[in-house]
């Protein structure tokens, strides 16, 4: 079984459920951490018990886990009493972040405290920490204003996500159109200790520049969601 974690608004990862029947993908929503079975004593190696689509299932059973919730909001709670809904979703996401982190299955990609998709790094880290890399980095300034959200803009005024070239790494096996972006991409994941992103580049040519990162891949593309599943299928998967 793979399970994906995402919201239950997610219509994204239920086609991908649904590409995946063939390895019994299910859902993992908010509302299963509300339902009674789960077993799990942290104290002990024991898998223990879950619950995934409204049904209670070993966890031993699971051979992969997808994380496409971040975090758990208290919209993503409606059945829970309003005044209580800021605590439960507190709990949830500690508990889910302790159960993520103690599978032994891959899982792509492993939780922090902050962020169950893998690290909530602003793009300024991202940058940061790829120029140390010796990866070409494309200057960007942000862009504050009272009333309105952040913007991030390049140094000559245009947006940072117009044109950019997409490279897709999944614990190595995927990459994007330019052969060349995949080894910084990989070193850049490596760096973050995780095992899929996607990295946009400004151009294809010998001086592309990262222009921006993200953790959750297009899943809508047959061959990353390919090199997803061989991760859980093939005995050398990501864990």
């Amino acid at each position: 079984m793979v399970v994906i974690v995402a919201s239950a608004g997610d219509q994204t990862a239920r086609a991908l459920a649904e590409a995946w029947e063939c390895a019994d993908a299910r859902l993992l929503t908010p509302l299963d951490l509300s339902l009674p079975g789960w077993h799990c004593r942290f104290c002990t190696p024991e898998p223990g018990m879950a619950v995934v689509d409204g049904k209670t299932v070993p966890a031993e059973t699971i051979n992969g886990i997808v994380t496409r919730l971040p975090w758990i909001t208290e919209g993503e709670i409606p059945h829970v009493a309003e005044q209580d809904r800021a605590y439960v979703a507190a709990e949830m996401q500690a508990f889910l972040f302790a159960w993520l982190s103690r599978l032994a299955c891959p899982v792509l990609n492993r939780p922090t405290p902050f962020c169950l998709s893998g690290p909530a790094w602003r793009h300024e880290k991202w940058i940061s920490v790829a120029g140390r890399l010796g990866i070409r980095v494309r200057s960007a300034r942000r862009i504050t204003r009272p009333g309105s959200p952040p913007k991030l803009h390049s140094a000559t005024g245009s947006d940072v996500t117009g044109g950019l070239a997409e490279v897709t790494v999944v614990a190595g096996r995927y990459g994007g159109p330019d052969s060349r972006l995949v080894e910084p991409t990989q070193q850049l994941a490596a760096a973050a200790g995780v095992r899929m992103l996607t990295a946009y580049y400004s151009n294809h040519d010998r001086d592309a520049e990262l222009a921006g990162v993200s953790l959750w891949p297009d899943i809508t593309n047959p061959a990353i969601r390919d090199a997803m599943l061989r991760c859980f299928t093939d005995e050398s998967g990501a864990r």
